[in-house]
């Protein structure tokens, strides 16, 4: 039975890489879905996207499977790049419609952190004709921990003309939070698996967050579910909230009207 099982999985990894060949030159199948990041007062302010993928093979293909695919072969990189542009190109169009989001968050791969990945973003952004701040790039803690040493002067790079760095899933990896000032990181996404654990510490969140205020960090935190969550984190000091409580990942064309209708139960009682 176990090895049948892997057999299986062995197969499927290697059927999802050739499908995701085939895929990624007309990015047939792939999609950016979005979202919502709200502050204290249930605000929509900030917007993530994440990308989605749908090989029409009669199943769907989670990104913690497809994923890994792109990154082994280095497709992330052609994959990554479409993702900024088209994250870009919404939050300006937004904009324009009315929704006036601070910016945008997009998740980086390590091995995205080639030569030329600094010169791809800033000219990415004057193409836009957006800001540096306007896009936040994302990136986990295990990969920032284990490959710091080989990416840090593009992270640098970056920093310096302007462009925001998060350290997302904090709390699965060994960072320090001087280490993540080190290196221009400017701010903190907390795990739900922080969250959500039994033996959570009380004060573990508020220590985070306290920890973060000293150093000028701003902490956002994932996976928030529920009321009881939402007050939780809150009362330890977050300053922003993303999670299904106020909003699921939508197509663009829902972002726009659905999270404030969802927020609207959070407000009187968020301050």
């Amino acid at each position: 039975m176990y090895h049948s099982e892997l057999r299986d999985a062995v197969l499927n990894i290697h059927r999802v890489a050739r499908t995701l060949r085939k895929s990624v030159p007309t990015m047939r199948g792939f999609s950016v879905v979005y979202q919502p990041q709200v502050d204290r007062s249930g605000n929509v302010v900030a917007a993530e996207a994440l990308l989605r993928w749908d090989p029409q093979c009669g199943h769907t293909v989670g990104p913690n499977v497809f994923i890994p695919s792109l990154e082994r072969s280095r497709l992330i990189v052609p994959v990554g790049q479409w993702v900024i542009e088209q994250a870009l190109a919404q939050l300006k169009a937004w904009r324009k419609q009315g929704l006036n989001l601070k910016h945008i968050g997009v998740n980086v791969s390590a091995r995205q952190l080639l030569p030329g990945f600094a010169e791809f973003v800033q000219g990415a952004v004057e193409r836009a004709k957006l800001r540096p701040r306007d896009l936040v790039l994302e990136l986990t803690e295990s990969q920032a921990v284990a490959d710091s040493g080989r990416f840090a002067d593009t992270i640098r790079v970056l920093s310096d003309a302007g462009f925001t760095w998060e350290i997302d899933d904090f709390g699965t990896g060994y960072a320090s939070m001087r280490w993540m000032r080190r290196l221009s990181f400017a701010g903190l996404k907390i795990d739900r698996s922080l969250l959500i654990a039994t033996n959570e510490p009380p004060g573990l969140i508020r220590g985070i967050c306290a920890m973060a205020r000293e150093i000028d960090l701003r902490v956002t935190c994932e996976g928030v579910e529920t009321r009881e969550q939402w007050d939780r984190v809150i009362k330890a000091g977050v300053h922003r909230v993303q999670g299904y409580l106020v909003g699921r990942p939508m197509p663009a064309s829902e972002f726009q009207s659905t999270p404030a209708t969802t927020l609207g139960a959070i407000r009187p009682t968020s301050t």
